[in-house]
């Protein structure tokens, strides 16, 4: 597996999990711990994403062509 598609497999599971917390957490916050928050764990796994999407897509648009007029609007629409 190469290195991109190991970052498109995380972005995913980060993307699932939040997902999936995000319907549940109506559920079970009343009999979550006092001293903890899936959201705060979950925050952590969210800004590395952030940070890997934000690099992935600068190499790339670094690497396109100078004419390729589709490099920018893929720096300004990267999906988190």
């Amino acid at each position: 597996m190469n290195f991109s598609k190991a970052i498109a497999v995380y972005l995913k599971l980060v993307g699932a999990a939040v997902a999936i917390n995000l319907g549940a957490y109506p559920l079970y916050r009343e009999h979550q711990p006092e001293n903890f928050d899936s959201w705060s764990v979950l925050n952590w796994f969210m800004a590395s994403s952030l940070l890997l999407t934000l690099v992935t897509t600068w190499l790339r648009r670094s690497a396109a062509s100078a004419h390729d007029r589709n490099a920018r609007a893929m720096f300004i629409f990267a999906p988190p």
